[in-house]
Protein backbone atom coordinates (compact mmCIF):
# COMPACT_ATOMS: atom_id res chain seq x y z
CA UNK A 1 0.00 0.00 0.00
CA UNK A 2 2.80 2.26 0.85
CA UNK A 3 4.45 1.62 -2.67
CA UNK A 4 1.17 2.09 -4.25
CA UNK A 5 0.90 5.57 -3.18
CA UNK A 6 4.41 6.55 -2.97
CA UNK A 7 5.03 5.69 -6.54
CA UNK A 8 1.51 5.14 -8.38
CA UNK A 9 -0.18 7.62 -7.01
CA UNK A 10 2.05 10.75 -6.73
CA UNK A 11 3.95 10.32 -10.19
CA UNK A 12 1.06 11.62 -12.06
CA UNK A 13 0.44 14.18 -9.54
CA UNK A 14 4.27 15.61 -10.76
CA UNK A 15 2.37 17.01 -14.09
CA UNK A 16 -0.69 18.09 -12.51
CA UNK A 17 1.02 20.66 -10.57
CA UNK A 18 4.18 21.17 -12.04
CA UNK A 19 2.71 22.15 -16.23
CA UNK A 20 0.18 24.83 -14.27
CA UNK A 21 3.04 26.44 -12.79
CA UNK A 22 4.82 26.27 -15.67
CA UNK A 23 1.87 28.09 -17.86
CA UNK A 24 1.11 30.31 -15.40
CA UNK A 25 4.24 32.00 -16.54
CA UNK A 26 2.85 33.36 -19.72
CA UNK A 27 2.18 36.81 -19.93
CA UNK A 28 -0.45 36.65 -22.24
CA UNK A 29 -2.89 34.25 -20.39
CA UNK A 30 -6.96 35.19 -20.43
CA UNK A 31 -7.38 36.00 -16.70
CA UNK A 32 -10.10 33.09 -16.98
CA UNK A 33 -7.82 30.25 -18.27
CA UNK A 34 -5.74 31.21 -15.41
CA UNK A 35 -8.40 30.86 -12.75
CA UNK A 36 -8.51 27.71 -14.30
CA UNK A 37 -4.77 26.73 -13.64
CA UNK A 38 -4.56 27.87 -10.46
CA UNK A 39 -7.63 25.52 -9.94
CA UNK A 40 -6.07 22.55 -11.08
CA UNK A 41 -2.64 23.12 -9.18
CA UNK A 42 -4.55 23.50 -6.00
CA UNK A 43 -6.86 20.49 -6.45
CA UNK A 44 -2.90 18.14 -7.06
CA UNK A 45 -1.76 19.73 -4.18
CA UNK A 46 -4.58 19.11 -1.98
CA UNK A 47 -4.30 15.16 -3.13
CA UNK A 48 -0.70 14.90 -2.46
CA UNK A 49 -1.73 16.44 1.04
CA UNK A 50 -4.00 13.88 1.09
CA UNK A 51 -1.76 10.84 0.14
CA UNK A 52 1.20 11.87 2.46
CA UNK A 53 -1.71 12.01 4.77
CA UNK A 54 -2.96 8.58 4.75
CA UNK A 55 0.77 7.71 5.10
CA UNK A 56 1.15 9.50 7.96
CA UNK A 57 -2.55 8.37 9.59
CA UNK A 58 -1.27 4.50 9.04
CA UNK A 59 2.12 4.79 11.08
CA UNK A 60 0.56 7.25 13.24
CA UNK A 61 -2.29 4.08 14.58
CA UNK A 62 0.92 1.92 14.90
CA UNK A 63 2.58 3.99 16.87
CA UNK A 64 5.57 4.44 14.73
CA UNK A 65 5.02 8.05 13.16
CA UNK A 66 8.19 10.22 13.70
CA UNK A 67 6.74 13.35 15.38
CA UNK A 68 9.30 15.94 14.16
CA UNK A 69 7.53 19.06 16.01
CA UNK A 70 8.17 22.80 14.91
CA UNK A 71 6.55 26.39 16.23
CA UNK A 72 3.33 26.32 14.45
CA UNK A 73 1.08 29.69 14.13
CA UNK A 74 -2.39 28.69 14.76
CA UNK A 75 -4.05 31.85 13.17
CA UNK A 76 -2.18 31.54 10.11
CA UNK A 77 -2.88 27.97 9.59
CA UNK A 78 -7.32 28.70 10.76
CA UNK A 79 -6.96 31.75 7.72
CA UNK A 80 -5.72 28.99 5.49
CA UNK A 81 -8.63 26.99 6.23
CA UNK A 82 -11.38 29.44 5.99
CA UNK A 83 -10.12 30.43 2.75
CA UNK A 84 -10.59 26.90 1.53
CA UNK A 85 -13.86 26.43 3.18
CA UNK A 86 -14.90 29.70 2.21
CA UNK A 87 -17.72 28.58 -0.31
CA UNK A 88 -19.05 26.24 2.30
CA UNK A 89 -19.81 29.03 5.57
CA UNK A 90 -21.34 31.66 2.41
CA UNK A 91 -23.70 29.04 1.32
CA UNK A 92 -24.91 28.70 4.87
CA UNK A 93 -24.93 32.24 5.71
CA UNK A 94 -22.27 31.40 8.54
CA UNK A 95 -19.45 33.86 10.07
CA UNK A 96 -16.61 32.64 12.04
CA UNK A 97 -14.84 34.67 15.06
CA UNK A 98 -11.49 34.07 15.73
CA UNK A 99 -10.60 34.36 19.72
CA UNK A 100 -6.86 34.63 21.00
CA UNK A 101 -7.14 34.87 24.66
CA UNK A 102 -10.68 36.63 25.00
CA UNK A 103 -9.86 39.28 22.20
CA UNK A 104 -11.03 39.60 18.79
CA UNK A 105 -7.82 38.00 16.44
CA UNK A 106 -5.98 40.75 14.66
CA UNK A 107 -2.77 41.36 12.50
CA UNK A 108 -0.29 39.86 14.87
CA UNK A 109 -1.03 36.55 15.08
CA UNK A 110 0.88 35.89 18.26
CA UNK A 111 -0.02 32.07 19.18
CA UNK A 112 1.70 29.55 18.40
CA UNK A 113 1.66 25.84 19.67
CA UNK A 114 4.40 23.02 19.38
CA UNK A 115 3.42 20.49 16.11
CA UNK A 116 3.95 19.90 12.77
CA UNK A 117 2.12 22.50 9.98
CA UNK A 118 0.28 19.78 8.01
CA UNK A 119 -0.70 17.79 10.70
CA UNK A 120 -2.32 20.78 12.75
CA UNK A 121 -3.66 21.91 9.01
CA UNK A 122 -5.42 18.51 8.82
CA UNK A 123 -6.55 18.19 12.84
CA UNK A 124 -8.34 21.68 12.46
CA UNK A 125 -9.80 21.24 9.27
CA UNK A 126 -11.80 18.15 10.12
CA UNK A 127 -12.31 19.91 13.52
CA UNK A 128 -14.15 23.49 11.61
CA UNK A 129 -15.52 21.74 8.91
CA UNK A 130 -17.59 19.53 11.23
CA UNK A 131 -18.95 22.66 12.81
CA UNK A 132 -19.72 24.09 9.61
CA UNK A 133 -21.49 21.74 8.43
CA UNK A 134 -23.56 20.86 11.45
CA UNK A 135 -24.06 24.94 12.72
CA UNK A 136 -27.55 26.05 12.11
CA UNK A 137 -28.14 28.31 9.15
CA UNK A 138 -27.02 31.88 9.55
CA UNK A 139 -25.04 31.19 13.03
CA UNK A 140 -21.69 32.17 14.29
CA UNK A 141 -18.98 29.76 14.49
CA UNK A 142 -16.16 30.95 17.79
CA UNK A 143 -12.66 29.56 17.35
CA UNK A 144 -10.98 30.59 20.58
CA UNK A 145 -7.42 30.49 21.37
CA UNK A 146 -5.95 30.35 24.70
CA UNK A 147 -2.37 30.30 26.45
CA UNK A 148 -1.94 27.86 29.10
CA UNK A 149 0.92 27.17 31.36
CA UNK A 150 2.68 24.11 29.84
CA UNK A 151 -0.68 23.70 27.04
CA UNK A 152 -2.79 25.89 24.63
CA UNK A 153 -5.96 25.33 24.27
CA UNK A 154 -8.07 25.76 20.84
CA UNK A 155 -11.80 25.61 21.13
CA UNK A 156 -13.83 25.21 18.19
CA UNK A 157 -17.61 25.65 19.11
CA UNK A 158 -21.02 25.49 17.54
CA UNK A 159 -24.69 25.94 18.06
CA UNK A 160 -25.54 21.98 17.31
CA UNK A 161 -25.91 19.83 19.48
CA UNK A 162 -24.12 15.88 18.83
CA UNK A 163 -26.36 13.28 18.83
CA UNK A 164 -26.62 11.30 22.40
CA UNK A 165 -25.97 8.14 20.00
CA UNK A 166 -22.75 8.72 19.08
CA UNK A 167 -21.55 11.48 21.74
CA UNK A 168 -19.67 8.54 23.66
CA UNK A 169 -17.89 7.73 20.31
CA UNK A 170 -17.48 10.78 19.09
CA UNK A 171 -13.70 10.11 17.91
CA UNK A 172 -14.14 6.68 17.27
CA UNK A 173 -13.15 5.02 13.97
CA UNK A 174 -16.16 5.36 11.60
CA UNK A 175 -18.86 6.55 13.94
CA UNK A 176 -21.00 9.45 11.67
CA UNK A 177 -24.78 11.04 12.70
CA UNK A 178 -26.94 11.99 10.08
CA UNK A 179 -24.25 12.55 7.20
CA UNK A 180 -24.86 11.02 3.46
CA UNK A 181 -21.59 10.67 2.76
CA UNK A 182 -19.97 10.71 5.78
CA UNK A 183 -16.77 8.08 6.59
CA UNK A 184 -16.49 8.51 9.97
CA UNK A 185 -12.92 9.51 9.67
CA UNK A 186 -12.63 13.19 10.24
CA UNK A 187 -12.61 13.23 14.21
CA UNK A 188 -11.06 10.01 14.58
CA UNK A 189 -8.22 11.65 12.86
CA UNK A 190 -8.30 14.68 14.92
CA UNK A 191 -7.95 12.32 17.88
CA UNK A 192 -5.34 10.91 16.31
CA UNK A 193 -3.41 13.74 15.33
CA UNK A 194 -3.98 15.38 18.66
CA UNK A 195 -2.30 12.59 20.39
CA UNK A 196 0.52 12.26 18.31
CA UNK A 197 1.20 15.75 18.71
CA UNK A 198 1.49 14.88 22.60
CA UNK A 199 -1.67 16.48 22.81
CA UNK A 200 -5.45 16.00 23.41
CA UNK A 201 -9.32 16.22 22.22
CA UNK A 202 -12.30 16.30 24.11
CA UNK A 203 -15.71 16.95 23.45
CA UNK A 204 -18.89 19.24 25.19
CA UNK A 205 -22.34 19.54 23.76
CA UNK A 206 -25.78 20.32 25.41
CA UNK A 207 -29.00 21.87 24.07
CA UNK A 208 -28.40 24.88 26.00
CA UNK A 209 -24.91 25.51 24.85
CA UNK A 210 -24.33 23.89 22.20
CA UNK A 211 -21.22 21.95 20.92
CA UNK A 212 -17.56 23.01 21.76
CA UNK A 213 -14.49 20.61 20.81
CA UNK A 214 -11.43 21.43 22.52
CA UNK A 215 -7.89 20.43 21.48
CA UNK A 216 -5.11 20.88 23.63
CA UNK A 217 -1.34 21.11 22.18
CA UNK A 218 1.91 21.90 23.98
CA UNK A 219 3.06 25.55 24.13
CA UNK A 220 6.43 26.91 22.29
CA UNK A 221 8.26 28.16 24.35
CA UNK A 222 10.83 31.53 24.82
CA UNK A 223 13.40 29.10 25.28
CA UNK A 224 12.81 27.24 21.87
CA UNK A 225 12.23 30.56 20.40
CA UNK A 226 15.42 32.48 21.07
CA UNK A 227 17.53 29.14 20.68
CA UNK A 228 16.30 28.52 17.20
CA UNK A 229 16.31 31.95 16.15
CA UNK A 230 20.07 32.36 17.28
CA UNK A 231 20.66 29.27 15.43
CA UNK A 232 19.52 30.65 12.14
CA UNK A 233 21.40 33.99 12.77
CA UNK A 234 18.71 36.54 13.22
CA UNK A 235 17.47 38.61 16.38
CA UNK A 236 14.44 37.15 18.30
CA UNK A 237 11.76 36.99 16.45
CA UNK A 238 8.08 37.98 17.19
CA UNK A 239 7.02 34.06 16.97
CA UNK A 240 10.95 32.96 16.49
CA UNK A 241 11.99 30.17 13.99
CA UNK A 242 10.86 26.83 14.24
CA UNK A 243 12.47 23.56 15.90
CA UNK A 244 12.83 22.38 12.09
CA UNK A 245 16.20 24.22 12.27
CA UNK A 246 17.28 21.51 13.97
CA UNK A 247 17.37 19.18 10.95
CA UNK A 248 17.40 21.38 8.63
CA UNK A 249 19.84 23.99 8.68
CA UNK A 250 18.29 27.15 8.61
CA UNK A 251 21.71 29.63 8.31
CA UNK A 252 21.20 29.42 4.71
CA UNK A 253 18.45 31.69 5.74
CA UNK A 254 20.30 35.23 6.16
CA UNK A 255 19.36 38.91 4.62
CA UNK A 256 22.71 38.73 2.54
CA UNK A 257 22.01 35.83 0.95
CA UNK A 258 18.65 36.99 -0.08
CA UNK A 259 20.72 40.34 -1.48
CA UNK A 260 22.38 38.30 -3.60
CA UNK A 261 19.44 37.46 -5.60
CA UNK A 262 18.27 39.41 -9.05
CA UNK A 263 16.25 42.13 -7.98
CA UNK A 264 12.46 41.39 -9.77
CA UNK A 265 12.99 37.81 -7.76
CA UNK A 266 13.27 39.67 -4.81
CA UNK A 267 10.06 41.70 -5.30
CA UNK A 268 7.88 38.73 -6.70
CA UNK A 269 8.68 37.08 -3.40
CA UNK A 270 8.36 39.91 -1.19
CA UNK A 271 4.75 40.40 -2.83
CA UNK A 272 3.73 36.86 -2.46
CA UNK A 273 5.39 36.59 1.40
CA UNK A 274 3.18 40.12 2.21
CA UNK A 275 0.20 38.24 0.90
CA UNK A 276 0.78 35.01 2.66
CA UNK A 277 0.55 33.36 -0.46
CA UNK A 278 2.35 29.94 -0.80
CA UNK A 279 1.68 29.21 -4.56
CA UNK A 280 3.25 32.65 -5.68
CA UNK A 281 5.37 31.99 -3.07
CA UNK A 282 6.64 28.63 -4.50
CA UNK A 283 6.98 29.80 -8.05
CA UNK A 284 9.51 32.60 -6.64
CA UNK A 285 11.22 29.56 -4.61
CA UNK A 286 11.35 27.48 -8.13
CA UNK A 287 13.39 30.45 -9.60
CA UNK A 288 15.41 30.99 -6.87
CA UNK A 289 16.20 27.43 -6.86
CA UNK A 290 18.35 27.88 -9.58
CA UNK A 291 20.74 30.64 -7.76
CA UNK A 292 21.07 29.14 -4.33
CA UNK A 293 19.49 26.02 -3.63
CA UNK A 294 20.32 25.83 0.21
CA UNK A 295 18.49 29.22 0.03
CA UNK A 296 15.37 28.34 -1.74
CA UNK A 297 15.56 24.78 0.47
CA UNK A 298 14.89 26.35 3.20
CA UNK A 299 12.68 29.43 2.08
CA UNK A 300 10.14 26.48 0.96
CA UNK A 301 10.01 24.78 4.28
CA UNK A 302 9.34 28.49 5.77
CA UNK A 303 6.16 28.55 3.03
CA UNK A 304 5.63 25.16 4.24
CA UNK A 305 4.93 25.24 7.30
CA UNK A 306 3.14 28.97 6.73
CA UNK A 307 5.77 30.99 8.78
CA UNK A 308 5.27 34.08 5.51
CA UNK A 309 6.59 36.28 9.37
CA UNK A 310 9.98 34.70 8.93
CA UNK A 311 10.12 36.02 5.26
CA UNK A 312 8.63 39.05 6.12
CA UNK A 313 11.02 39.80 9.03
CA UNK A 314 13.94 39.17 6.92
CA UNK A 315 12.98 41.41 4.13
CA UNK A 316 13.01 43.92 6.54
CA UNK A 317 16.57 43.39 7.01
CA UNK A 318 17.48 43.44 3.52
CA UNK A 319 16.76 47.42 3.92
Amino acid sequence: MERITRHDLKTPLNAIIGFPRIMMMDDNLPAEYLEYLKMIEKSGMMMLDMINLSLDMFRMERKIYQFEPVQVNVPQVIRRIMNDMEPLAMAKKLSVKILINGKPAGNEEGFSVRGEGLLCYSMLANLIKNALEASPQGEQITIELADGENMSAIRIHNRDVVPEDVRDRFFDKYVTSGKKSGTGLGTYSARLIAETQKGSIHLETSEKKGTTVTVRLPIWTAEECQRTATRAGLSALPFGLHTESERKDRSFVTPDRLNALPEELLATLKTAAERTDPKGSNMAIDHIREHDKPLADSLSELVRTYRFDIIQELFEKTG
